[in-house]
């Protein structure tokens, strides 16, 4: 069986610590996944890249600020940041 997982990593409450229990049991069960960061997740946080060198990693836009990143809500600067 093949089993696909992508896992969003952004300022949700605990995050930064979920990251190594995760990293641990996809590695205990021999699992790849794609982790998708937030740039501001990035940005506020000390994440050692290196750690996900077996994984594919990605971006998946800067901040999830309650407007889901709608880019039809916000003015062009805030597109364009």
């Amino acid at each position: 069986m093949r089993v696909i997982i992508s896992i969003d990593v952004d300022n949700v409450k605990g995050s930064e610590k979920a990251l190594d229990k995760i990293l641990q049991i996809l590695e205990e069960n021999e699992v790849k996944a794609c982790f998708l960061f937030a740039g501001k997740f990035l940005e506020e946080n000390e994440v050692d890249i290196d750690r996900f060198r077996e994984h594919e990693i990605g971006c998946h836009g800067y901040e999830h600020d309650g407007r889901g990143e709608n880019f039809g809500l916000m003015n062009k600067e805030e597109q364009f940041r």
